[in-house]
């Protein structure tokens, strides 16, 4: 694939400059190229995306690591995890004008550092007022309350209708927070009467970002100015409300984390079936016992996975290498290749109790009796945890069950034995889930 990397790149620049100059398109004698270079260069940076997007999830190894990280995340995810966009900020400016005037959809607006803005909306400079809901003097300042008032830093703002009229006036302000301002008033302290009002010549403007960056946003202490010239504009302020909203691209680091989060803690982590199904599959254990931990719905312990010689029914267990083998395969299965720790699932070796039952007044009490009474034991107990879960009671080495067996066993001519009495021991040392009963010896009386 290299090679025709380099290829559509230069079928590409000669199309496009071709259709620049209005000249015919020179074919290529691979019309499969000349017809993707074309239809990169017809249009169009979501084609030329759609194009390069297409290469990197064919080919990984072209992408670059930004790339790879999403595709995988995309991948191993099924789509549940992805790369969070940036977003736009939005927010409101205040332009101040000398007399009307319309401020059109798309005037840009930038600040000194560079991030741009277009208003949203077609608004109108005229006459904004305000009810003063109260005015007072103090050290020399005149404070205003005007609840929500959204004005600027720095606006000329004009007071009117106090019958005190050393308030009245164009005042340049300055915000305290949302519901008051003040501007610079020398005289004794006072508070002003009657009915107050205020207002500016100009209109509150919508805007957004022209990039989804986190830069762009920025609240009322900022300046910002009007890049497009529109006669009898006077002044742009951000209002009090600032500019919000704005957010970078979500990071790799974030994207790598949340994948690696989702894909440790699945939905479904699997039931305990599936679980021992894929034992089954990718290991030569006869039996697979699986259970979830206490602690954590999405942990799983492998705890018996053991082999049996189905001729003397005996388990074996696999070696501490053989175990971690057997977590390495199903994390290579199962989980995503950046570096997580992988689900958090337990393999290990079952603990074994043994069962050791006494057999009092056997009748026949032959070896070949005995010999089968063991065999039949065996049979029915060593592979009972794999085959399903104890009770808890571990009803299953009851007694009466285990009189069964016995009674129902036939040596080697027939003969169904009898006896007098039983015990059977060690089941106390049995826990739900965990130890697996073997048997361990049986004794004959």
């Amino acid at each position: 694939m290299s090679g025709y990397i380099p290829k559509i790149q230069e079928l590409y620049d000669r199309i496009k400059a071709n259709l620049l100059s209005n000249a015919n398109i020179q074919l290529s004698q691979d019309l499969t190229l000349t017809a993707i270079a074309t239809f990169i260069a017809m249009d169009s940076v979501d084609a030329r995306l759609t194009f390069d997007n297409t290469i990197k999830q064919m080919f990984p190894r072209l992408a670059t690591e930004e790339q790879f990280i999403v595709n995988n995340a995309f991948i191993w995810t099924n789509n549940a995890i992805q790369r969070k966009n940036g977003s736009f900020a939005t927010g409101s400016l205040i332009v101040t004008a000398t007399q009307q005037v319309d401020i059109p959809i798309g005037t840009q607006f930038s600040t000194v550092d560079g991030i741009v803005y277009k208003s949203k909306t077609l608004r109108s400079c005229v006459d904004q007022p305000f009810n003063i809901e109260s005015l007072v003097r103090t050290n020399n300042e005149a404070i205003v309350k005007i609840t929500n008032h959204n004005l600027a830093n720095g606006m000329d703002f004009e007071i009117i209708g106090a019958n005190e009229s050393a308030f009245n006036g164009e005042q340049t302000i300055t915000i305290i927070d949302k519901d008051y301002f003040k501007y610079s008033n020398p005289g004794s302290d006072e508070t002003a009467t009657g009915t107050i009002t205020g207002q500016y010549f100009g209109v509150l403007v919508e805007v957004e970002s022209v990039e989804a960056t986190n830069d762009a946003n920025k609240d009322f202490a900022n300046t910002i100015s009007i890049d497009d010239f529109i006669d009898y504009v006077e002044n742009v302020y951000i209002s009090y409300n600032g500019i919000v909203g704005g957010s970078d691209i979500e990071t790799l680091e974030s994207l790598k984390a949340r994948t690696v989060e989702f894909l440790e803690n699945p939905t479904n982590a699997g039931n305990r079936y599936q679980h021992q199904s894929w034992l089954k599959q990718n290991t030569n254990a006869n039996y697979a016992y699986v259970f979830q931990d206490e602690d954590s719905f999405y942990n799983y312990v492998y705890c018996v996975i053991s082999q049996i010689d189905e001729t003397t029914l005996d388990f074996t267990n696999f070696s501490t290498q053989e175990l971690d083998e057997i977590k390495a395969d199903f994390l290579n299965d199962n989980q995503l290749p950046l570096g997580c720790s992988g689900n958090k699932t337990v393999v290990q070796n079952p603990s074994f109790a043994n069962i050791n039952i006494t057999i009092n007044g056997l009748l026949p009490n032959t070896l070949a009796m005995q010999n089968q009474i063991k065999l039949e034991l065996k049979r029915y107990i060593n592979p009972l945890p794999v085959k399903k879960y104890l009770s808890n009671d571990f009803s299953e080495l009851s007694n009466s069950k285990i009189q069964n067996i016995i009674t129902n066993t036939r040596d080697t001519n027939g003969q169904t034995p009898s006896f007098t009495g039983m015990f059977i021991g060690g089941t106390g040392s049995l826990t739900t889930n965990v130890s697996k009963p073997i048997l361990g010896t049986v004794v004959f009386g």
